[in-house]
């Protein structure tokens, strides 16, 4: 069970950013809705980093724990790629 605790929390990690990025679009094109996705998964990528990190720093073993900071590196990115559109427009 905690396997797939891990997987889904990993995956909401790239879900609730895309969720996020094609709520707050003005038109719902088709490249804006990719760049939404590709942004998305920079932030993935950004939570990936940062469990890394917290990996080597803390010596976390948990998967779940792991999945959790996946998802607050992840949160974290999305929510200041967020404040940045909402200051340029």
């Amino acid at each position: 069970m905690q396997n797939t605790l891990a997987s889904i929390i990993t995956l909401c990690a790239f879900a609730l950013p895309a969720a996020l990025f094609i709520s707050h679009l003005k038109r719902f094109e088709a490249l804006s809705v990719v760049h939404s996705l590709v942004m998305a998964f920079i932030c993935l990528a950004i939570g990936l980093l940062f469990a890394g990190g917290m990996i080597t720093l803390t010596q976390i073993e948990s998967q779940t724990a792991i999945a959790a900071c996946i998802m607050l590196g992840s949160m974290g990115a999305a929510l200041v790629r967020l404040m940045r559109l909402r200051r340029v427009s």
